[in-house]
Parts: C-alpha cells; structure tokens; sequence
C-alpha cells in the first residue's frame, strides 16, 4: 500500500503508533528500551520512505536506500537524539528523491516546516512509557500529512532514455494512469 497522500500518511503514522507498544514488549527481553525505540524509530522510517514510491520498482529503491542510511544512523548514532535527527534525515532523502516540490528551495522549506511542526509536537507529547511514545509517533506524523496538501508536488519521474522499448512504454503508460 502506497502512502503518499493526506490519508494514508495519517493513516500510518496510526499503524506506527499502534505499532509500538507490542514491540516494545516483544523486545523487552533482548534490548533496552532506547535501543528498542531507536531500532523502531529508523524501521518506521524506511518503511514510510519504501510506500511512497509511485511504483514497486521506485518503492523497492527507495526503501532499500532508505533501510541502508538507517543501519548506518543505527551503527554511528550515540544516542536517541542522534537517531531521531537519523530517523529524521532518512525520511528527508526519501522524500526529496521521490518528489518533486517545486524548486530546491521551495522543498526544503516545505520539509523544514512539516518536520519541524512534526518534532515539536512530538516532543511536547513524548514521555518514558510506551503509550506516550506511540501517541508522539502519531502527532509526528499528523503535519507529515500536510506535506502532501501543498501544491504544486509530483512525482519524480525516472528518465525513459537508453531503456529498451518495453520499459519505455511501460513508463508513458504509467504516466498516462498518473496523470
């Protein structure tokens, strides 16, 4: 299921949400709880990035990119707050590469504004037991939803040139449906 759009990113950030009381009981015994939370943290957000591929071919790149920069947030980071401001970054690169918002300005500032909006309520909500940490996953994800609201944003577009000809209809096909 693709999640891009105002519903859907809603939608999972409650999926997130609901997500991470049972796995913060189910790795209770093999990690601690801020390992635990970091782990689902930067998991949470590959997998956002991996369902806001146009197509499954976009969603597996960006998913598997994303997945790559989350194991080296994991391995590098020395804390929670490193792997949030990871977490964070991933879900950036994932969806500055999957879309278009305008020009480079124009992005970043949508993106400077959504995650800042997303950060701040999250930490006013954010507290030890695992309830407060779920309903601060899903107020994160509540202004991500705006992101998609804003006008003027597309999908990128993968170049058609140098594919042989069934690719390359493939491609105007799908931007045919897109459209």
């Amino acid at each position: 299921m693709a999640w891009h759009g105002f519903g859907r990113t809603i939608l999972f950030g409650g999926l997130a949400a609901a997500g991470w009381p049972a796995v913060a009981l189910l790795l209770r015994p093999i990690a601690a709880p801020g390992d635990a939370l970091a782990i689902y943290l930067l998991a949470v957000a590959s997998v956002y990035v991996a369902g806001l591929g146009s197509s499954p071919r976009r969603a597996l790149g960006a998913g598997m990119l994303a997945a790559f920069m989350s194991a080296g947030v994991l391995a590098l980071a020395p804390g929670l707050g490193s792997v949030i401001a990871g977490a964070v970054a991933v879900l950036v690169v994932g969806r500055v590469r999957l879309f278009q918002n305008g020009g480079l300005t124009r992005t970043l500032a949508v993106e400077g504004i959504t995650l800042s909006i997303g950060l701040l309520l999250a930490r006013a909500i954010a507290g030890p037991d695992p309830m407060h940490v779920a309903l601060a996953l899903w107020a994160f994800f509540l202004p991500q939803s705006l992101y998609f609201l804003v006008g003027g944003l597309r999908a990128r577009r993968d170049p058609i040139h140098g594919l042989d000809p069934f690719d390359a209809a493939y491609h105007r096909a799908e931007a045919l449906i897109d459209a």
